[in-house]
C-alpha cells in the first residue's frame, strides 16, 4: 500500500474504533499469526501444552508493552506489569476508614461483582460475565455501524447514498437500540454499573484495605509464570474467547471515494508526515474482515492509576503527565486489539490477493511515524519475544513430561441474590444466565471453572474470565466483498490491525486534602 492508502486506512480505523478516551496504535512491523498461534489453552499433549504456553507468553509480552503513540514501535522491554508492581510496592496510602453502613454497602457491591474461585482468588461474578457479553455485542455492532456509515456518507453514487439514508442506517440504528435494550433487560447493565460505582467510591474511603486487595490480586506466586525464555510474565489473553472464530468477523471496506474524502479531511501535519500532496493513489479499494477483542488481565486493576489516595515517596517518578503528547514511564496501556483477516487490495489496474510473505506487508503502517529511520531501532530480541513460536523450535525442547495432570474442578453455581434495587433476582446454571421469565437462546456463558487440564494457577485464573461472543446476524445482507482472483492462494493469516490504547491521566496525582 502506498502512503495515501495507508493514511486513509488509518483515518477510517480511527472513526470506527476510536473515541475521545482512547487512541489507536498501528504496527510498524507486521504482526501476522495463524489461528493456532492465538490458541493459549490447548493441552492435548505435552508438546501441545508447551506450544500453548509459548503462544500465551508471546501474546502477553506483546500486549503489555507500553504504547507511546500512533506508531506501534517497541524499542525497550519495559512492561505494564513492571510499572504496576512498582506502584503497589512503593505507593503510600492516605488514612481513612469506612463507616459501618459504608462497609456493609461496600461488601454488598463486592459480593455482587466478584465471586471466589477454587483457588480462593476473586473473579467476575455471573452477572458481570453476562454484562460483558452484552457489552461486547453492543460494541461490535457499533463498530460495524461506524464502518458502514463512513462508506455510506462518502459514496459519490446517489443511489447508494439514498440506500444508506433510507434503508441501511435506520437498520443499523435499530439494531443498536435493540442491543442496548437487551443489555439493560438481560445483561444487568444498570445493576453492574451501579455496583461498580459504589465499589470504587467506597473503596477509596478505606485505602489500606483496597490496597491490600489489589496486592492479593497481583500476587506474583499466583498471577505470574515463567515464559519459554525463562522470563517472568503475567498472563494476558483476550475476550471474547471466540473472537477469531467463524461468526465473529465483520466486513471493513475502504473504497476510492472514501480514500479521497479521508485524505481531504486529514490535517496538514498528517499529510506532511505521509508526504501527501495530490492525494492520488494507485489503490481502488481495500477490503478485509475485522474482529475486536478486549484484553484480559486478572492481575491488573486499572483504577490504581486513577485513584488519588496514594502517592510515591520518590516524587520524581512520573507515570503519566496526563496530556498529549504522551510522556512518563507508563502514559498508556493496551485495552483491546483489532484483528483482521482476508485482506483484498484492489488497484486501479489489477486485483491483488496477498499470500505468503506478501500478505504480511498488507498491514504494515511504516508511514505512521515521522522519522522513518526509527523502524531500524526496534529491538531484535524484543521482536523475537513477541512473534509466534514455531512448532519446530518447540520440538527441540523436551517437555518435562507428556502427561498432564487433570484437575477435577466442579463447575461453580452462581449464587442467587435477594431482590433489591441494586441486585434483582436472576436464575442461573453454570452455562446459562438470564432473568426470570426470559428465555433467550444463545445467551450462553462458559462456566467460570470447568473440569479441565490446567497449565498453572495463573492460567486457571485467566480462563475463568473467558466468555463467548453472542452470535448475531448481519444487519445488511447486500454488502459485497470482492472475490479473490482465480487461482490465487488463500491467505489464512490473522493480523493485528491496531491496538486500542487507554491514556493514563496525571499519575501520581495525590489528593492533598486527605490525611497523610
Amino acid at each position: 500500500m502506498d502512503s495515501t492508502a495507508q493514511l486513509a486506512l488509518i483515518s477510517k480505523a480511527k472513526k470506527v474504533f476510536g473515541s475521545e478516551n482512547i487512541f489507536l496504535s498501528f504496527p510498524v512491523t507486521p504482526l501476522a499469526y495463524q489461528k493456532e498461534d492465538l490458541e493459549f489453552f490447548s493441552q492435548k499433549s505435552g508438546l501441545d501444552l508447551l506450544k500453548s504456553k509459548a503462544n500465551l507468553s508471546a501474546f502477553s509480552t506483546l500486549v503489555n508493552l507500553i504504547p507511546r503513540g500512533e506508531a506501534w514501535l517497541p524499542t525497550d522491554s519495559r512492561f505494564l506489569w513492571d510499572e504496576y508492581e512498582y506502584v503497589l510496592k512503593q505507593g503510600v496510602t492516605a488514612a481513612s476508614n469506612r463507616t459501618t453502613e459504608e462497609e456493609i454497602a461496600f461488601q454488598t457491591s463486592r459480593d455482587y461483582l466478584k465471586q471466589p474461585g477454587e483457588d480462593e482468588t476473586l473473579r467476575d461474578s455471573g452477572p458481570v460475565r453476562v454484562y460483558k457479553q452484552h457489552r461486547d455485542a453492543h460494541f461490535i455492532a457499533q463498530q460495524e455501524y461506524m464502518q458502514a456509515r463512513a462508506s455510506g456518507v462518502a459514496t459519490e453514487d446517489e443511489a447508494e447514498k439514498k440506500q444508506w439514508r433510507e434503508v441501511d442506517e435506520p437498520a443499523y440504528l435499530a439494531q443498536l437500540e435493540n442491543l442496548n435494550d437487551e443489555w439493560v433487560l438481560e445483561g444487568f447493565k444498570n445493576e453492574v454499573e451501579a455496583a461498580r460505582e459504589n465499589f470504587l467510591r467506597l473503596g477509596a474511603k478505606s485505602p489500606v484495605l483496597t490496597w491490600a486487595e489489589w496486592w492479593s490480586q497481583f500476587n506474583p506466586d499466583l498471577s505470574s509464570e515463567t515464559g519459554v525464555d525463562s522470563t517472568r510474565i503475567f498472563p494476558s489473553s483476550f475476550m471474547p474467547s471466540n473472537a477469531t472464530e467463524k461468526g465473529s468477523w465483520r466486513p471493513f471496506t475502504l473504497n476510492e471515494a472514501e480514500i479521497k474524502s479521508l485524505i481531504s479531511e486529514a490535517s496538514d501535519d498528517l499529510r506532511n508526515r505521509y508526504s501527501i500532496e495530490s492525494g492520488e493513489t494507485s489503490i481502488k479499494s481495500i477490503n478485509l474482515e475485522f474482529s475486536s477483542a478486549a484484553i484480559i488481565r486478572p492481575w491488573f486493576e486499572p483504577q490504581v492509576f486513577r485513584s488519588r489516595f496514594w502517592r510515591l515517596a520518590n516524587q520524581s517518578k512520573i507515570l503519566s503527565n496526563g496530556t498529549m503528547p504522551l510522556s512518563g514511564d507508563c502514559p498508556a496501556y493496551v485495552t483491546a486489539v483489532v484483528f483482521a483477516r482476508h485482506v483484498i487490495v484492489q488497484s486501479k489496474n489489477k486485483v491483488m490477493r496477498p499470500s505468503g510473505h506478501k500478505a504480511i506487508s498488507a498491514l504494515r503502517f511504516n508511514h505512521a511515524i515521522k522519522n522513518q529511520n526509527k523502524i531500524n531501532l526496534i529491538s531484535p530480541a524484543l521482536l523475537k519475544a513477541i512473534r509466534p513460536v514455531q512448532m519446530q523450535t518447540l520440538k527441540q525442547q523436551k517437555p518435562a513430561t507428556t502427561k498432564v495432570k487433570r484437575l477435577q474442578i466442579k463447575p461453580q453455581l452462581f449464587k442467587q441474590f435477594r431482590a433489591t434495587a441494586l441486585m434483582p433476582k436472576f436464575t442461573a446454571n453454570p452455562g446459562i444466565m438470564r432473568r426470570p421469565g426470559k428465555a433467550r437462546a444463545g445467551n450462553k456463558v462458559k462456566p467460570a471453572l470447568a473440569s479441565r487440564k490446567m497449565q498453572s494457577k495463573a492460567a486457571l485464573k485467566l480462563q475463568a474470565y473467558e466468555f463467548n461472543r453472542l452470535k448475531g446476524k448481519p444487519v445488511i445482507k447486500h454488502v459485497r466483498t470482492p472475490a479473490a482472483p482465480v487461482g490465487a492462494k488463500t491467505d489464512d493469516s490473522i493480523y493485528i490491525f491496531a491496538f486500542i490504547c487507554k491514556p493514563i491521566p496525571k499519575c501520581p496525582d495525590p489528593d492533598h486534602t486527605l490525611a497523610w
